[in-house]
């Protein structure tokens, strides 16, 4: 046994946000001294409260790993950076970035259109996405600096397009951080990838779905019946959907469905920014699944490019839809009710009992979507005899009126009181123009007559001919002033066919303007508005303030409430399967985050009784967790002569090799092995962490000696194979090179005449006759494996 030495690090979890609840996510993994902000979500209720952990760490945050592109998950980023101080670059994929600017664009929108909102501007968010960098789907990238010796790789999690899942390593420790992923494949949509669990020492995932019972196979069947026969009642659908996520999983239903039977109901998606949201979609193609690629390559027709929706941008647009009278969808943002588009629908919508509102997301806590379904399905339970009447909801309304009364006295008297300054400040200019024009002529200059614009060129030639200056025409002075600088007359600007553009021409023929140009001519000038006649007609036009104004009313359902889940996260049992699989998941210690408090002990009681791994936290909010591993590493150095002959493999994230060698130890000595599980100080512990190992401060580490060219009798090595097939696995590779294949009583079947068989050690048996098939099904079966 040759030099050993502890190099475990240090590993602190804090939950920031969304513990123990199903509200925003954001917490904090501190690597040794680098802190890594896993999300920085926030809710539309945009409660600056929520930020109190997070703003005693925020200016200490090294990096910022985002999973998905609603507000959940990135929503906190603009006020962060604008107000707590974070300045850390931020790691997302593509489509997450660009999704989520048009989530933080729509919520902002619908605030200040109605609200006094000064929370984040537009400003804010573009500054917060400057900071973004891009990363792909299984792409290992390493920090620099600060964060050197830490990788960062994300996974297809599913859910959203781009959403990933984060692995994190450094030396020996593997951190998983898997949060709302789904684990089956969608329309559109990639599944989990599975690969990323399989290291993983430390577990972050969440408990959002621990309860939630597996989706119905007619999901999707029973929605469409919904919608349809609520149209066909001569009804309106309103269906509150998010701006960039889960909302496209829902149009790709519902186009195919109007493609196929070719609808005559109009379906109108109302967002602030839906149309660009669509048209970053559509360019997100890498990021979609093989069958999405498929289709696309067998009929190059993109399955976002969507023919049977109306993409709106405000209310009045919508109203003039409505003023048809005919039954329609209407799509619209957000999906938690609280303000906005939806909030609004359905302030109109719930008083109608043949409209039908149809939830595809629970909202969030305490919003009123989540209030809506309470409440109707608590009055469906207990039925509405007694005339108890049709369930009620008290919602905040807000919107925008101009101001009134005493308000709009006040504002017009402040509003004359400034253009009359504007006036004398204007009349003031124009009469030091004239004077200095006068001015500038001197004595006895009759031609030069002062006018309220510049001199013409005449009257500026004659002057100059006045005081002895004799120029040729080409150098006739076009201005009043006899020196420099001179500023040529730019070159006509001609139109495709070279004719010469006159832009007073043009301003003339639509009514802008009269020039003395356009005088000559022969066309007749228009009076020239006074400076009083101009501030009258501003008067007449000026647009008249507005103020929030917030009522709170109590909104009766008479129409139809239906739920139907298309969150797209994994149900919990789902959760389960992927947690006790040992070949999925085998995590030394697994930490609980972001479910409501039943489902996070549940699924905490669930994990300790099956014995799930080695440790189980559900931390409080606020609470440090240490979750470092006590790892022993042993080191050797190689020679340079010893690299150069020896041929690496690469094997996952590794590059394997197999050296036989003598250990050589500096000085002669022939046992180094040291335990160093003794207690120590917390000053040498912290020293060792990082790997100084402080017993042998001035000793080297031990090399190897090649001994593959030696003459010892026992030197090389019976064949290793490394590798982990399955008989499923190998099944489609054989399928690819055109083998028939058949499973029968757990052995792989090969054209009949090759049996593949697996062993309860986990090896793989072949059977069958001497013949060139036995010999080409295991030239396969070798190339599943790294020999070495």
């Amino acid at each position: 046994i040759f030099f050993r030495h502890h190099v475990n690090v240090m590993i602190l979890f804090t939950p920031l946000s969304g513990v123990h609840t199903e509200g925003p996510l954001c917490y904090l993994l501190e690597l040794d001294d680098f802190k890594i902000l896993l999300d920085c979500g926030w809710n539309d209720t945009f409660d600056t409260s929520q930020f109190d952990l997070l703003k005693t760490v925020a200016e200490d945050v090294d990096a910022v790993l985002i999973s998905h592109a609603d507000l959940s998950h990135l929503g906190g980023l603009p006020y962060a950076v604008a107000h707590l101080g974070l300045k850390a670059p931020v790691y997302a994929t593509l489509p997450v970035q660009k999704m989520g600017e048009m989530f933080l664009y729509d919520a902002e929108r619908h605030k200040t259109s109605r609200e006094d909102f000064r929370t984040f501007s537009l400003d804010d968010i573009d500054l917060a996405f400057e900071r973004f960098v891009q990363i792909k789907f299984f792409q290992n990238f390493k920090l620099e600096g600060k964060g050197r010796g830490i990788v960062i790789t994300p996974f297809p999690a599913g859910h959203t397009i781009g959403g990933s899942v984060w692995r994190i390593t450094k030396e020996t420790d593997e951190i998983l951080y898997a949060v709302d992923y789904h684990h089956r494949k969608e329309r559109i949509l990639p599944s989990l990838d599975r690969s990323a669990f399989s290291k993983a020492t430390v577990t972050i995932t969440d408990a959002f779905n621990a309860l939630r019972p597996p989706i119905k196979q007619d999901r999707d069947e029973r929605l469409l019946d919904t919608i349809l026969s609520t149209l066909r009642a001569d009804g309106s659908v309103l269906i509150p959907c998010d701006t960039a996520g889960r909302s496209f999983e829902l149009l790709m239903l519902l186009d195919q469905r109007w493609e196929q039977y070719n609808y005559p109901y109009k379906i109108v998606v109302l967002s602030n920014v839906a149309h660009r949201a669509v048209e970053f979609a559509r360019g997100m193609l890498e990021w979609m699944n093989e069958n999405v690629h498929r289709r696309f390559d067998d009929s190059r027709h993109h399955p976002m490019k969507f023919q049977h929706f109306m993409f709106l941008h405000s209310m009045e647009e919508l109203d003039k839809l409505r003023a048809e009278r005919r039954p329609m969808v209407v799509l619209a943002t957000p999906v938690s009710l609280n303000t906005g588009f939806s909030l609004e629908l359905f302030s109109i919508f719930a008083n109608h009992e043949r409209n039908a509102v149809i939830f595809v997301e629970q909202g969030p806590e305490g919003s009123v979507a989540r209030t809506v379904v309470e409440e109707y399905f608590k009055r469906q339970r207990q039925g509405q005899s007694g005339g108890a009447g049709p369930p009620l909801v008290t919602v905040d309304l807000s919107r925008k009126v101009p101001i009134s009364g005493e308000e709009l006295r006040e504002w017009e008297e402040q509003e004359d009181e400034r253009m009359k300054e504007e006036l004398a400040r204007r009349e003031e200019e124009e009469g030091k123009k004239v004077i200095q024009i006068k001015n500038m002529g001197g004595e006895g200059d009759d031609d030069m007559e002062p006018t309220e614009e510049v001199m013409d060129v005449k009257s500026a030639n004659n002057t100059a001919q006045q005081r002895g200056l004799f120029l040729p025409k080409s150098l006739a002075y076009s201005s009043p002033f006899l020196m420099f600088p001179c500023r040529e007359k730019p070159p006509a600007k001609l139109d495709p066919y070279g004719t010469p553009l006159d832009p007073e021409m043009w301003d003339l023929l639509h009514g802008r303007r009269q020039t003395d140009n356009a005088i000559g001519r022969g066309f007749t000038p228009l009076p020239k508005p006074t400076i009083p006649q101009e501030f009258a007609e501003r008067k007449k036009v000026r647009e008249i303030p507005t103020k929030p104004k917030t009522e709170t009313i109590a909104i009766a359902i008479y129409c139809s409430v239906h739920v139907f889940d298309m969150e797209g996260r994994a149900d919990g049992g789902s959760v389960k399967n992927i947690l006790i699989d040992k070949k999925t998941l085998n995590t030394k210690k697994l930490i609980l985050v972001h479910g409501s408090q039943p489902s996070t002990m549940h699924l905490h009681q669930w994990c300790d009784e099956k014995q799930v791994c080695d440790e189980v936290y559900a931390p409080e909010l606020g609470a440090k967790v240490d979750v470092s591993n006590d790892v022993q590493v042993y080191k050797i150095k190689l020679g340079d002569d010893l690299l150069n002959r020896v041929g690496f493999q690469p094997a996952g994230d590794y590059s394997i090799a197999f050296v036989e060698g003598e250990v050589l130890y500096p000085g002669g000595v022939d046992n180094m092995d040291l335990d160093m599980d003794e207690e120590v100080s917390p000053e040498e512990y912290h020293r060792r962490k990082r790997g100084i190992n402080l017993s042998l401060p001035d000793r080297e580490l031990p090399s190897l000696a090649d001994l593959s060219n030696s003459e010892n009798p026992q030197a090389g090595h019976p064949t290793v194979l490394i590798g982990d097939p399955t008989l499923s696995k190998f099944a489609r590779v054989l399928v690819g090179e055109g083998w028939k294949t058949e499973f029968k009583e757990g052995c792989l079947i090969c054209d009949e005449k090759v049996v593949l068989r697996m062993k309860k050690e986990g090896d793989i048996s072949i059977e069958g006759m001497l013949c060139p098939e036995y010999f080409q099904v295991r030239d396969l079966l070798y190339q599943q494996y790294r020999v070495l």
